[in-house]
């Protein structure tokens, strides 16, 4: 599985960029999209999250005067999922860590799935790599 940078849209940080910025951006994106979906590429938009095994407690009501201890189990415990969303399916990975090895097995898996596959994606380093 090879990835091409040939057309990548330029890269623009959140908020940094004027409204026509982050329009030219768009229709730079889109073009790409659809020429590819014209190609018969399968178009499939992709991110990560953290989903945190621990309870947090943040705000909460106490009367006034008191000072109450809230006992909680502090874990820095916690789940990497990979997904990608596509025109009517979604599939996601969960994994260990978020890194290039967990990436590049969840890319593999969805390229054996679909063949010709292109992936919009965001700017994290491994991403890149």
């Amino acid at each position: 599985m090879q990835a091409s940078r040939s057309e990548n849209p330029r890269s623009i940080p959140h908020n940094s960029a004027s409204e026509q910025e982050q329009a030219e951006f768009k229709r730079e994106t889109q073009y790409i999209v659809d020429r590819q979906a014209a190609a018969g590429y399968t178009v499939l938009y992709q991110d990560e999250m953290t989903l945190r095994l621990a309870a947090v407690s943040a705000r909460g009501w106490i009367p006034r005067g008191t000072n109450p201890t809230v006992k909680t189990g502090f874990s820095k415990k916690s789940i990497k999922v990979f997904g990608v969303l596509g025109r009517d399916r979604l599939h996601v990975m969960p994994a260990g860590a978020a890194n290039l090895t967990m990436f590049k097995i969840f890319l593999e898996a969805l390229y054996l799935e679909y063949g010709k596959v292109t992936f919009i994606t965001d700017n994290t380093s491994y991403h890149k790599s």
